[in-house]
């Protein structure tokens, strides 16, 4: 008994640590703060909160299936949305890069981490 009670805690651990999804990192390169960040996408809604100019955050979304990725925020009483961009699945394998840019402009690109 106490042998299958370690081999399915082994087992609920290993399938713990697949159910990591895809990273999304979104780096503020603009001049300003940009404030109310959310990273979203089908199925999938991560809020950021405020960056500060310069600051570089990461959250792991879990969409269901391909996705694109879309950034929203807010600076200066404007509000700014990237609409869809960057294509990615729900692999833990993809790592996907936000920049806000000095004129406020969003820049993506992703890659697939290869074991």
């Amino acid at each position: 008994m106490r042998f299958s009670t370690a081999i399915l805690a082994l087992l609920v651990a290993t399938l713990a640590g697949c159910s990591r999804g895809p990273v999304v990192s979104v780096t503020n390169r603009s001049t300003v703060a940009i404030s109310n960040a959310v990273v979203s996408g089908p199925l999938f809604t991560n809020a950021i909160g405020t960056l500060q100019p310069g600051e570089e955050r990461s959250v792991v979304v879990h969409p269901r299936g391909e996705s694109h990725v879309r950034l929203t925020f807010d600076t200066g009483g404007q509000k700014i949305d990237s609409g869809g961009l960057e294509y990615f699945e729900e692999s833990s394998m993809y790592r996907v890069s936000l920049t806000v840019t000095t004129n406020l402009q969003v820049e993506s690109s992703s890659t697939i981490k290869h074991y």
